[in-house]
This record gives C-alpha cells, sequence and structure tokens, in this order.
C-alpha cells in the first residue's frame, strides 16, 4: 500500500498525536492496532514530520521512557497475543513493539521492560 499525506508540520503533529493516543487507549486500540491502511499512514505522518521538523523535534515531542504500568501490560499483552497468533518467532517481539507503539519511540528501558512481560 502506498499513502502520500500532503501536510503542514503541525497538521502531521496532531495526527500522530491523534495515532498516539488511539494507540494507547483501550477502546480505541482495537480499532488501529494491526491495520495496514492505519499502519501505512502511521509511517507516512512519521517520515513527513521528520523531514519537515527533524528527527530532534521528533524525539522532544513523541519520545517515551515512561508508561503506566496500564499501558506497559496493554503493550506486552498485543506482542503476546501477535506472537501466539501469527506463530512469529520470540525474536520479533522488539520489531513488533515498534509497530505497535509508533509513532511513540520508546526508551530502550521501556522496551526492555515490555518485552520482559510478554509471554509467549
Amino acid at each position: 500500500m502506498e499513502v502520500t499525506i500532503s501536510a503542514s508540520a503541525l497538521e502531521l503533529r496532531q495526527l500522530l498525536t491523534a495515532f498516539l493516543v488511539a494507540k494507547f487507549c483501550p477502546d480505541e486500540r482495537q480499532l488501529v492496532l494491526g491495520n495496514p491502511p492505519f499502519e501505512a499512514i502511521v509511517q507516512e505522518a512519521l517520515a513527513q514530520f521528520i523531514k519537515l521538523e527533524g528527527d530532534e523535534e521528533f524525539r522532544r515531542l513523541f519520545e517515551r521512557s515512561y508508561l503506566e504500568d496500564q499501558e506497559i501490560n496493554l503493550l506486552a499483552s498485543q506482542v503476546s497475543d501477535i506472537l501466539s497468533g501469527t506463530g512469529l518467532d520470540r525474536k520479533d517481539a522488539g520489531e513488533l513493539l515498534e509497530q505497535i507503539s509508533a509513532p511513540a519511540l520508546l526508551s530502550v528501558a521501556l522496551k526492555n521492560t515490555i518485552l520482559g512481560r510478554v509471554e509467549v
């Protein structure tokens, strides 16, 4: 799937923030996680935002080193469900987590905490 987005930096920031909220809200995340068109839009919006504002601004706005325990468990369970449902190997968990949590950029420590709770 190819997605093209033409938007200002502010519009992209608002779009990415909406994606972030949708992915971390228990009710809305069922509609967006693993949805190929939605993921394509997220990736294109990320690419365009970084192109316009730069990697430093992206990190400033979307880097996360802390999440509530409920959010950590939510992400870990989502990775677990995908791994068990697709037959992917445990080594794919980190890449899945990045995909699921985008546009959030998780710190290494936070990523390790979440991956430590993944059950396969």
